[in-house]
């Protein structure tokens, strides 16, 4: 008898997407669609992959490259064809069938991670598509993110049950991590590990190195002041002024050549949009490098594997720069930074801008870039950490899987 070929199993990737403006948010579903093809190739278990999460209204079947290999998905809008309040309504969601058919369901957080800081209406809709894959008796696993912080006390209960539901919660920094320990008495399964995105692959870039090439990303959303436009991530620093003053820092040293990095390109929201911010800076400041409008992660990731210093206000620009092995300085929003950075990967150059005014972010950038041969060093150590957690959290897949 000839042996039966081993059954598909079908994953629903939710939150996840590679048709985001945010290339931190595509990194991820890049990222974690390597680890399971990986997987996939060791045993011979092949995958259907289901993603479910924003970027387009329509339902479709598409394909990426990643390392020199077509990945194929089938992608379903999270809020239905066109109704937004369809969150509320489980059968009329257009991926209702996919998840009730679905052998696991991996949960991505489309990059943001499970928190109430980027306002309650997103939280309710994170927290409603859990509770909706929970009420359909299916296995969810929270891939690596950061859990919290929940600054209101209705979301912290809501995210408390919930987050006691899941299969697994893999978290990407000890802050996490000790929040679940805390706050989540029945958790079945919490493991840490770090970002996806470190695992993010990329080909190097060659600049001309006769001057020191510094990358700097500008968050479009911190410069408009956040989603509500009124400083809502409570920083301490005015955040155009503070991007001036680097850059009229970085223009005193002769032996620089600035590149204006966006991470996030989304003409149609332009209050997240980096791009556009870095165009009317490059206009001002023309002796800069105005980067690319990346298509993809893996571009933007090659692009920045060329700096010699990298200096950041998105997270997932900063993983991208520490992964490919650039000495970067995070400017943080959110504790989230140095969770990942600070506490775990023991990478201590992050500069909260949560914490600090304009003069200390300045001395402390113009300190930094004085000892780039520490930092160096400690972003191999950074990488050791990287590669052991790596192995790990491949490791525990293989053991969720079967």
């Amino acid at each position: 008898m000839k042996n039966q070929e081993a059954k598909i199993m079908k994953i629903c990737l939710l939150w996840a997407t590679v048709y985001s403006g945010n290339m931190g948010v595509n990194a991820l579903t890049y990222s974690a669609l390597t680890y399971l093809e990986k997987l996939s190739q060791m045993t011979n278990q092949k995958y259907q992959y289901i993603l479910i999460g924003t970027g387009k209204n329509a339902i479709v079947e598409d394909k990426i490259e990643i390392n020199s290999q077509e990945l194929h998905f089938k992608f379903y809008p999270i809020y239905g064809y066109t109704n937004r309040t369809a969150l509320i309504k489980p059968k009329s969601l257009s991926f209702y069938q996919e998840v009730k058919e679905a052998d696991l369901i991996i949960d991505l957080g489309e990059g943001d991670s499970f928190t109430d800081i980027y306002g309650e209406e997103r939280f309710k809709k994170l927290f409603i598509t859990k509770l909706y894959c929970l009420l359909l008796k299916k296995k969810i696993a929270l891939f690596p993110q950061t859990i919290g912080p929940f600054n209101k006390q209705w979301t912290r209960l809501c995210a408390n049950f919930i987050l006691g539901k899941m299969t697994a919660i893999y978290v990407r920094d000890d802050l996490s991590y000790e929040y679940c320990i805390q706050n989540i008495p029945n958790y079945k399964t919490l493991k840490k590990f770090t970002d996806l995105a470190f695992y993010l692959p990329f080909e190097q870039c060659i600049f001309n190195h006769e001057k020191m090439n510094i990358g700097l990303n500008i968050s479009g959303l911190l410069w408009n002041g956040g989603y509500n436009t009124n400083n809502q991530f409570a920083l301490q620093v005015n955040y155009p002024q503070m991007i001036t003053n680097i850059l009229d820092l970085l223009n005193q040293k002769n032996n620089c050549l600035i590149h204006l990095i966006p991470h996030v390109i989304s003409p149609s929201f332009p209050i997240d949009d980096d791009y556009e911010v870095c165009q009317k800076l490059h206009l001002k400041y023309s002796q800069t490098i105005l980067a690319p409008s990346f298509t993809s992660p893996i571009e933007a990731k090659s692009y920045i594997s060329g700096c010699d210093l990298f200096i950041g206000s998105r997270m997932h620009s900063c993983i991208a720069a520490l992964s490919a092995g650039v000495p970067v300085i995070p400017i943080a929003y959110s504790r989230k930074f140095t969770g990942l950075f600070d506490y775990t990967l023991k990478y201590p150059y992050v500069i909260d801008a949560t914490k600090k005014n304009d003069k200390y972010v300045i001395n402390q950038l113009d300190k930094y870039m004085g000892n780039r041969e520490e930092m160096l060093t400690k972003v191999k150590e950074s990488t050791l950490l990287i590669e052991k957690y790596n192995q790990d959290f491949f490791e525990e897949l293989s053991y969720l899987i079967k």
